[in-house]
């Protein structure tokens, strides 16, 4: 099904998927002490959070509208009055991993992001705002879902495209 998808989300898709290899290697290195960039600045993390939640509800509305992307395709197959039961059962099942591996990516990219950058500014000495920006694109991500559900109504059928 992805083959003939050539869609923007399907590209944001991808980069998502870039950012979180690239973000879970600078956590791990950051959570280490290897890292490109100077550690510290805790002083930094309450200017993050409204960006990092910025991201994830970014990542919330893309996820929502890749997946009415995957409906879309996923109907015009399981339609095709040529195809045999089994084919169409297939094509649902294909299109249901599909949405799933979208929602996790783009999911897990903000989150890595925010876990980067946790450990990125993390004070070793106190509790400060930076250990909470693992979390803070989570909550945005869920808090744009119901924005987004509305904004991208689902396809249910050949009907809705």
């Amino acid at each position: 099904m992805s083959e003939e998808d050539p869609s923007p989300t399907r590209r944001f898709q991808s980069i998502a998927f870039g950012v979180l290899v690239a973000s879970a290697v600078l956590g791990l290195g950051a959570s280490t002490g290897f890292t490109p960039l100077p550690q510290g600045g805790s002083g930094l993390a309450p200017f993050l959070h409204p960006l990092l939640a910025g991201l994830g509800a970014a990542a919330g509305v893309l996820a929502v509208r890749r997946a009415r992307e995957i409906d879309r395709i996923r109907w015009r197959y399981a339609e095709d009055e040529t195809l045999t039961p089994g084919e169409r059962r297939l094509a649902h099942r294909e299109a249901d991993r599909e949405t799933r591996v979208a929602g996790s990516t783009f999911l897990l990219a903000a989150i890595a992001v925010g876990g980067w950058l946790a450990y990125q500014l993390k004070d070793p000495e106190r509790f400060t705002a930076a250990e909470l920006l693992i979390v803070t694109p989570a909550l945005g991500f869920a808090l744009a879902l119901p924005f987004a559900a509305k904004r991208f109504p689902p396809v249910t059928s050949a009907d809705d495209l």
